[in-house]
């Protein structure tokens, strides 16, 4: 089965709806998919971040640490 491209994803959101196609293709353009592997953080509370991240498999959990350092 041969892999989807990024559009295809996107596409499937309805994320890119309402652009034009030139509009579509300079967000493909600036858009990457990453492979992520288990445990890795892909962002700290209090970072600034100007990225989305759109999961097409897997789990991701959302966690936060507590002063005595236990995870909620």
């Amino acid at each position: 089965m041969a892999a989807h491209s990024k559009l295809w994803y996107l596409e499937q959101l309805g994320l890119l709806e309402s652009l034009t196609d030139e509009q579509r293709r300079a967000v493909v353009a600036t858009t990457r998919m990453l492979e992520v592997r288990r445990g890795r953080r892909i962002y700290l509370p209090g970072a600034e971040s100007d990225r989305i991240f759109l999961v097409k498999s897997g789990v991701i959990k959302i966690a936060r640490e507590t002063a005595d350092r236990r995870e909620i």
